[in-house]
């Protein structure tokens, strides 16, 4: 997976601001529970105007192709503090 997302990565150099912003290889991600939003309301599990406000999180999660990150985006994250 981490090779697919690098190869994407590496022909669309355009998009590299919004790779930055949606890190696929940052350490953790916070766990959205979409079962949870789905039994508090089956009716419609979001708003379509605002999705990001339904949803429900809990906890985090350890990212699988975390260890695949770039030497690159590893010196980015340093500079960055994170």
């Amino acid at each position: 997976m981490a090779d697919c997302i690098l190869t994407y990565q590496s022909r669309h150099p355009e998009l590299a601001d919004k790779f930055a912003r949606h890190d696929l290889f940052a350490p953790e991600f916070i766990r959205s529970c979409l079962n949870r939003l789905q039994l508090g309301n089956p009716q419609q599990m979001i708003d379509l105007a605002d999705p990001a406000k339904n949803l429900k999180f809990v906890g985090t999660l350890e990212n699988p192709i975390a260890e695949f990150r770039p030497e690159a985006m590893r010196h980015e994250s340093k500079e960055a503090g994170t």
